[in-house]
């Protein structure tokens, strides 16, 4: 169920606005502020620390985007460096002891040439490697160095952004269907409704967490927080299993996170019956 579903059913009676169209809208607003995105200072805060940002920014080498996109993804904002994928000494403004070890991205030695990247990335996302390692992607990628998918072929590079839905269908095509090298046509349009139904589930999810962090009562915050636990936790398995592209225990973990996720808002629309 998308957010906008959600909110429309359960912030109405949360809030007291009953079914006021204007009102409604007003709820939606106040659901996307609560489940709102870090502050600017916060984002800025690993940009700052970083030369190797301060230096690519100014000389526009490799390539500015590289940085900015860096710089307003999930990495940036909480700290992994330029460092902890490329190599080099973040801390000094001399190119030789910056560059000092980092290769370039076309060197089968670096870190983030493509076929290495999913134990480049993996050193932190273990989750997801240890199910991408079971999948028939990784398997050819380690037969043939690039013939098959890698971390960046969904999560793009510095950004680490994932793909959109339909992003995601496209990549997928290009190996997946009538005339072409890979079998199972029907992954394109199986990887792209994996991705819509999660980002539902994480919508119903977020202002979800917002709102219970601003509850008063200290015994029905606290249960509320571990009834959302208990729903983080089949996602976080979903979002593992999709690596694996085993989309039949992808969709029953889903499911477990939803229906969990919707006893929460039912609970939060209901504070009288959540008490009883």
């Amino acid at each position: 169920m998308p957010m906008s579903d959600v909110a429309r059913r359960w912030a109405p009676r949360i809030l007291g606005l009953g079914s006021c169209p204007c009102l409604i809208s007003a709820a939606l607003l106040f659901a996307s502020f609560v489940a709102g995105a870090e502050p600017v200072g916060a984002q800025a805060g690993a940009f700052e620390s970083n030369r190797c940002a301060d230096c690519h920014v100014a000389t526009v080498s490799p390539n500015r985007s590289h940085v900015t996109d860096w710089q307003l993804s999930a990495h940036g904002r909480h700290g992994v460096g330029c460092e902890d994928c490329h190599g080099g000494d973040a801390s000094t403004f001399d190119a030789a002891l910056a560059h000092r070890d980092v290769g370039s991205s076309s060197n089968p030695s670096s870190p983030v040439f493509y076929s290495n990247l999913p134990k480049t990335c993996g050193s932190c996302h273990e989750a997801q490697l240890e199910a991408f390692a079971q999948s028939r992607h990784f398997e050819l990628l380690d037969e043939t160095g690039w013939r098959a998918p890698s971390c960046s072929t969904c999560h793009t590079d510095a950004g680490a952004f994932l793909l959109s839905s339909r992003g995601l269908e496209r990549q997928c095509k290009r190996c997946h269907g009538a005339g072409k090298r890979a079998p199972h046509p029907e992954n394109p349009s199986l990887a792209r409704s994996a991705h819509e139904n999660l980002v539902q589930v994480r919508e119903m999810l977020e202002p979800a967490v917002r709102l219970i962090s601003s509850i008063e009562d200290d015994t029905r915050r606290a249960r509320l927080e571990q009834q959302l636990e208990d729903a983080q936790a089949p996602l976080t398995r979903a979002a593992a299993a999709a690596h694996a592209f085993t989309y039949d225990s992808f969709e029953e973990l889903l499911a477990e996170s939803r229906e969990r996720v919707e006893e929460v808002w039912r609970q939060l629309a209901n504070p009288e019956g959540d008490a009883q």
